[in-house]
């Protein structure tokens, strides 16, 4: 019995011999059949917190899956090229071949499920941001003369980076001492597709904390998160630190639902109070947009993008809709004065209306004249302007005279693929698009793609706005309108000055 074990045994390992040699070769990473790799990130940066434009790091690595045979290979980055692993790599098959790729490369595959991914809860040096920053690739082709599977990878995951703007007055001129930091993943995590990621079980995440040394104290929080949607009222950050000795903790809300997605880098600003700290404005940056247009600035916080059109007045106006993902993006709708999206759009519904018992009839705030004293306070008003409230108090939704003057001093045009009005200079040809997002009456809208609704905030009669409208491709106005509609907005910039 002894014997014949030794026999299969000896057999079987000759084989295994014979398969390892004729698989491998004698030095089989300097055979011509190793696949090797050259790896890409579109759009060609990390998820890091500067976005400097950096790709890949030293001692960054991949794996990469065949679907053929279920085989992985690892590869290591040096700093210049990827090399195999020694010890996990891939021959290449005749015929096609058919690869995918994931980087941290501790994401897991097996081969008939999706690629799964845990985000990291730490993720307080730049080193384990990256590591956060989980991407994926595919590619099939048969063995090329280089022997290298092109992969192009794709973030799968969304930075969120959150930003001290300003301190209340109420705090005295004192500042609390912050220290620690958590950033919340969405209540509600929607992957891509043949993608699975789980938080571990955690909720939040322990972020970077980059500090504004300064007397300002303005510091900066960076975390990437898992794509979903933020609900009405859930955390998006909780500081802890100290405040006239006392250890304190602040958590700031959202205060409408919010989806984040995969490869979007989501910025928001906070005030912060004694106790308290509110988002004060976000803005939104996919990362597949080409931000590199001559006539495309970003305002002095960094924050959201403006297009100077050579104005005589020097108003500046931003390339995209408040709540717009990018300048195609209707964004969301608002009734005037309002600050608030909602489902219903009527004079029953609208914050500044009240129903008179006897008459049955509307009265807004109180009267004409108090309502009127809105329109004169309005603009940075943060009660009434959006644009101030959700971006910064140095934009603002435009006045009438704002609006004229961008008709008088720009012409326009139908553009087919963002189904807007592109409004051009005279002055310097530079453009913005204003696409066609229409307007909410009741519950209802309509021509949306060809019809054009956006709130100036100048008032025309009690129960009556300005808006820049059109209802068809040739002809753009000012109309006024009734305030309860819900319509689009496009605010105007005036720098900050210190």
């Amino acid at each position: 019995m002894k014997l014949t074990n030794y026999i299969i045994i000896s057999i079987a390992m000759a084989l295994f011999t014979a398969c390892q040699s004729d698989d491998v070769g004698t030095n089989p990473l300097h055979s011509g059949g190793v696949v090797g790799v050259k790896a890409s990130i579109a759009p060609a940066t990390r998820l890091n917190s500067n976005a400097d434009g950096a790709t890949w790091s030293a001692g960054d690595s991949i794996k990469l899956v065949r679907s053929n045979d279920n085989r992985t290979g690892l590869f290591v980055y040096d700093g210049t090229s990827w090399a195999p692993d020694a010890s996990s790599y891939l021959l290449w098959l005749d015929g096609e071949n058919t690869y995918k790729a994931f980087y941290p490369a501790t994401a897991t595959n097996p081969s008939t499920t999706p690629i799964s991914f845990t985000v990291p809860a730490n993720q307080t040096t730049e080193d384990s941001l990256n590591k956060a920053d989980f991407m994926t690739a595919s590619a099939t082709l048969n063995q090329p003369t280089d022997n290298k599977v092109p992969l192009e990878f794709t973030h799968q995951m969304a930075k969120v980076t959150v930003k001290i703007i300003k301190y209340d007055e109420n705090l005295g001129g004192s500042k609390p001492a912050f220290s620690t930091a958590d950033i919340f993943h969405p209540t509600t995590i929607t992957p891509s597709t043949g993608i699975t990621i789980s938080t571990g079980g955690e909720t939040k995440v322990n972020c970077l904390v980059t500090r504004d040394e300064t007397e300002d104290s303005l510091h900066t929080y960076t975390a990437i998160v898992a794509p979903g949607t933020y609900d009405d009222g859930d955390s998006l950050i909780s500081i802890v630190g100290k405040f006239k000795g006392a250890t304190t903790g602040w958590t700031a809300s959202l205060s409408s639902p919010m989806t984040i997605e995969a490869g979007g880098a989501y910025s928001f600003d906070l005030s912060v109070g004694a106790t308290t700290v509110k988002v004060v404005a976000s803005t939104i940056d996919a990362w597949t947009e080409n931000d590199t247009a001559s006539n495309v600035n970003y305002d002095s916080l960094g924050l959201y993008k403006f297009v100077d059109l050579g104005l005589p007045s020097g108003t500046l106006w931003a390339d995209r809709n408040v709540g717009a993902a990018s300048i195609s993006d209707y964004g969301d709708y608002y009734a005037w004065g309002e600050i608030a999206t909602k489902d219903n759009y009527s004079e029953a519904t609208y914050v500044h209306a009240t129903e008179n018992p006897y008459t049955n009839a509307y009265e807004y705030d109180g009267g004409i004249a108090d309502f009127n004293n809105i329109n004169r306070e309005w603009v940075g008003n943060e009660d009434y302007d959006i644009a101030a409230r959700k971006w910064h108090s140095t934009w603002h939704i435009p006045t009438y005279t704002e609006f004229r003057e961008l008709m008088d001093n720009c012409t326009y045009s139908w553009d087919a693929t963002n189904h807007g009005m592109l409004f051009t200079s005279k002055i310097n040809g530079n453009s913005i698009i204003f696409p066609a997002g229409s307007n909410y009456n009741g519950t209802s809208i309509k021509n949306v793609g060809t019809m054009g609704k956006y709130w100036s905030s100048t008032l025309e009669a009690s129960k009556m706005a300005y808006q820049l409208s059109w209802t068809n491709v040739n002809k753009v106005n000012l109309a006024a309108t009734r305030v309860f509609y819900g319509c689009t907005i496009r605010p105007v910039y005036t720098p900050l000055v210190k």
